[in-house]
């Protein structure tokens, strides 16, 4: 893995999550998904999270997406971004 440039624009984005992060009680997992297939596939028991906990694990500033957004696609790393 490389080591992407921290900048202001990706610290901001990151900082615009926080507020719903400090909400008391807060479900960060929507449900559970896994199980077997039509095909008859086995399917490890995952989470799947709410919205805006994918959008912050796929963001650019975020190192986490590499584990929790595999399945979404990813976002150029803010050093790449034109506008």
């Amino acid at each position: 893995m490389t080591n992407e440039t921290i900048t202001i624009e990706c610290i901001d984005e990151l900082l615009e999550f926080l507020p719903a992060f400090e909400e008391p009680n807060r479900e960060y997992i929507e449900r559970w998904a896994g199980g077997t297939t039509a095909a008859g596939d086995l399917v490890w028991p995952h989470p799947v999270c709410v919205s805006d906990v994918m959008a912050f694990s796929s963001s650019p500033g975020s190192r986490a997406g590499a584990t929790m957004a595999t399945a979404l696609p990813r976002r150029r790393p803010c050093s790449q971004r034109t506008s």
